[in-house]
């Protein structure tokens, strides 16, 4: 169980332990001009790079870890319930970590 508090401007998220330990913050992004370049170069060399962009969060972690979600669909339609979609996992260096959801 993680506690979560948001900030309402910007849409972040920070997830503690029931210790009060920070686990991770979590940042919605409004659009891939926000994601660093080296992301938008995996993004656009990866065989997603045609899907439609959902959703797009830069997450932070202890440690000084830091990685990107991109939430992508291949439907003629947006769902965000990963019927017909992937959650795209790149590092800060550009390369997909991994990848989530159907036939991924």
């Amino acid at each position: 169980p993680t506690r979560r508090s948001s900030d309402l401007e910007r849409s972040v998220s920070a997830c503690y332990s029931p210790q009060g330990a920070w686990i991770r913050t979590e940042t919605k992004l409004d659009s891939k001009d926000e994601l660093p370049g080296a992301v938008q170069r995996g993004l656009a060399e990866s065989k997603y790079a045609g899907n439609n962009i959902d959703r797009l969060e830069k997450v932070q972690e202890p440690s000084n870890r830091t990685f990107y979600f991109v939430q992508v669909d291949y439907g003629a339609e947006h769902f965000d319930n990963f019927v017909n979609g992937y959650v795209l996992y790149f590092g800060r260096n550009g390369n997909l970590r991994g990848t989530f959801g159907k036939s991924a």
